[in-house]
């Protein structure tokens, strides 16, 4: 792994060709991650293609859309999210079965933990403020999701200045562009 891309992918190439059981390379141009016109990756014969830069990028996205919160990890090239989020006690979430909740289609609660016990949740299950919730769902459902479990978090917003434009900063402005 050099810092010049062409010669990653001739490097992986050759070593595929040379026998190499599992080839992983990088590349800081995202280009070679677009597969709209040439997948790079099956074309050289790499098995993972590593781009710094995007992987930095999503991680300060996740800082930058999620103050605040306990984790966050991505899924599905970032159509799916898992969040920890705690319950608020001004929620009218507390104290009403799962069941009846009123949440996102496409969310599901996965894990929740009460103080030092832990349990996968049941459509009767009931909140409690502290509690922390496990929820999976699409990134702009979470955040709806995230104002009824803590109220107090809507209509925060962050403001962003990103100096420079390199990979990095090219590939956090569409990040956060595409989530509003």
């Amino acid at each position: 792994m050099s810092s010049d891309d062409q010669a990653n992918l001739i490097a992986s190439s050759v070593a595929r060709a040379l026998g190499a059981g599992f080839v992983i390379s990088r590349a800081h141009d995202q280009t070679y991650s677009d597969h709209s016109l040439v997948n790079y990756q099956v074309h050289f014969g790499i098995d993972v293609l590593i781009n710094p830069e995007a992987l930095t990028a999503v991680e300060l996205a996740k800082s930058i859309r999620n103050p605040g919160r306990v984790a966050v990890e991505n899924f599905a090239r970032g159509q799916i999210e898992a969040q920890l989020l705690q319950i608020d006690k001004s929620s009218r979430f507390c104290g009403v079965p799962l069941r009846n909740l009123s949440i996102p289609r496409d969310v599901r609660f996965g894990f929740y933990r009460r103080g030092d016990a832990e349990d996968v949740p049941t459509a009767d299950t009931i909140l409690e403020a502290g509690d922390v919730v496990t929820v999976f769902g699409a990134p702009n459902e979470l955040v709806e999701l995230r104002g009824k479990l803590d109220p107090g978090s809507i209509g925060k917003q962050s403001k962003v200045v990103i100096f420079g434009g390199g990979e990095t900063a090219i590939a956090l402005i569409k990040l956060l562009n595409s989530r509003g």
